[in-house]
């Protein structure tokens, strides 16, 4: 898939498409290397990140018929820092009214239909740790597909469940 989608290209929409768009987000760092997909079941699992500690990440989203959007939301906002700008086509859209940082692509439309786009870059957590704390964050993904012509859009949407700590990173099953 990530040889596919690094050499996205324009597609045609297709005159209607039931599938919806896919991704991946995968995140490295502190000697953890995970990938993350829409078929993983986000409600079984935590993934710890440690405190001050820098995370290399990339999220991929694809759809043969054409992507339409893709975003990450990330909250609270104050619990994460890109160590570098999010570029174009990438933005930040500026949310006043919740805690919530939308990060964005929705540089397409029907007539330059794309089968995928990429974000990549680095970030950490920048929170100090005193006797046990945790801070708890989410991080959102949604993509979304055309529908094709006549069709309603596809959509896929997943919340990871993130606890900061300064523990190791690794990934915690949720216990029932």
């Amino acid at each position: 898939m990530i040889a596919f989608i690094t050499q996205s290209c324009e597609t045609d929409i297709p005159e209607i498409d039931t599938d919806p768009p896919t991704f991946t987000f995968n995140i490295s760092g502190d000697g953890f290397n995970h990938t993350f997909t829409q078929d993983d079941d986000f409600n079984n699992f935590t993934l710890y990140l440690k405190n001050n500690t820098n995370y290399n990440f990339s999220f991929i989203g694809a759809d043969q018929g054409g992507l339409r959007t893709m975003e990450w939301d990330i909250e609270p906002k104050n619990l994460i820092e890109f160590l570098e700008p999010i570029e174009e086509p990438w933005r930040i859209i500026p949310n006043s009214f919740s805690d919530t940082m939308w990060v964005r692509w929705t540089d397409t439309d029907s007539s330059n239909a794309q089968t995928g786009q990429v974000l990549t870059g680095n970030f950490r957590c920048p929170v100090e740790i005193y006797n046990q704390e945790a801070y708890h964050l989410s991080f959102w993904f949604h993509a979304g597909d055309f529908g094709g012509h006549s069709g309603p859009s596809n959509t896929v949407h997943k919340n990871l469940k993130i606890i900061i700590t300064n523990q190791n990173t690794g990934i915690v099953d949720n216990v029932i």
